[in-house]
């Protein structure tokens, strides 16, 4: 007899985290959306992970045990091939998803078909569980679409995105972009579909310092620059990207970048003419094409800070390009008097 699908696969690969993994697998079960399978890929661990794994004796988990390990890439997408749900819920093994996290997500992409993924914002977490930011983004940020022409604006493990978008278009995590293979995914994706980001904390993301990411940092970088070339290519064919644009996501990435030649008229330009093709693709709202302004013009104040002008040059390119009500906006955003 043909059992029913569930609506979610939650896909979790594993490699020795004998030391969160419990917490992280305890946090999927005690969800208030039940409808989902719990696919948890263990990748050659050599530690007590499988026997953890093991201890559970949940149906809706789903192990698939290999004694090499194959790497992160190569399990994520023995995950989607596995999976059997209408849509695909991220979760890694060191992490905490707070109870409603499921159920707001599936809630705003069953009301909301234009969008393929829906992620949440986070609170940030250390080694020890102690709270670092209780807010991984701020509120009334741009559209994600835009953001990623800049950055990654997207936390891996918090997503939840469309099944069919992944066998439709073929998409995979690609080694060949590790360890940015999530920020070229959701590149891909958002040249596709729109993205969106819950307000809402509905996740905990410990942060530890021999991730894949931070061990990998400068590759990273590397890799994300070229992910956002090939994002941006998408929207604007053969035309000329500038110079200062990889600069820009350099900086967005690294907090450094070469600021020779500086000439923030020549940005605003490029920004610009950029902001205009996405609104012709996605058809923004009047709300989403402000929060655009806002987010370019917060971009300027962060680039000019940065300049190695003395402070009166500083303070000129400040007045001549910032209109007062972005830098009344900042404010209030950095006194904590918006949220």
């Amino acid at each position: 007899m043909n059992t029913k699908a569930p609506l979610i696969s939650v896909v979790m690969p594993v490699y020795n985290a004998e030391k969160f993994l419990r917490i992280a697998i305890d946090s999927i079960l005690n969800q208030t959306f039940k409808d989902f399978e719990f696919i948890i890929l263990n990748d050659g661990s050599t530690d007590s992970s499988l026997e953890i794994i093991r201890s559970y004796h949940d149906s809706r988990i789903k192990l698939i045990h290999n004694e090499v390990n194959m790497g992160y890439c190569a399990k994520l997408n023995e995950g989607l091939e596995a999976a059997s749900g209408k849509y695909i819920a991220r979760m890694d093994n060191d992490d905490i998803s707070l109870a409603q996290r499921f159920e707001r997500q599936v809630a705003f992409l069953e009301s909301n078909e234009e969008f393929g993924l829906c992620c949440c914002n986070a609170a940030v977490i250390d080694d020890n569980g102690i709270l670092i930011n209780s807010k991984m983004f701020p509120k009334d940020e741009a559209p994600l679409e835009w953001q990623m022409l800049w950055t990654n604006p997207v936390a891996h493990p918090t997503v939840m995105y469309r099944k069919e978008l992944v066998d439709k278009h073929q998409l995979v995590y690609d080694n060949d972009m590790y360890p940015a293979d999530d920020y070229d995914l959701w590149c891909k994706m958002g040249a596709i579909t729109r993205l969106y980001r819950l307000d809402d904390v509905l996740f905990k993301y410990r942060v530890l310092g021999g991730s894949a990411y931070h061990s990998n940092f400068q590759k990273a970088v590397d890799k994300s620059n070229q992910i956002s070339e090939i994002y941006l290519r998408t929207f604007t064919g053969n035309t000329n990207i500038p110079w200062y644009h990889f600069e820009i996501v350099r900086f967005s990435f690294s907090g450094k970048a070469n600021f020779e030649n500086f000439n923030i008229k020549q940005i605003k330009i490029w920004t610009s003419k950029l902001s205009d093709i996405l609104n012709k693709k996605y058809n923004w709202t009047k709300a989403e094409l402000n929060l655009v302004r806002i987010n370019n013009y917060r971009r300027y104040i962060s680039l000019i800070k940065r300049t190695g002008l003395p402070f009166h040059q500083k303070m000129v390119l400040f007045l001549k390009h910032i209109p007062l009500d972005i830098l009344f906006s900042t404010f209030l955003i950095r006194a904590g008097f918006r949220k």
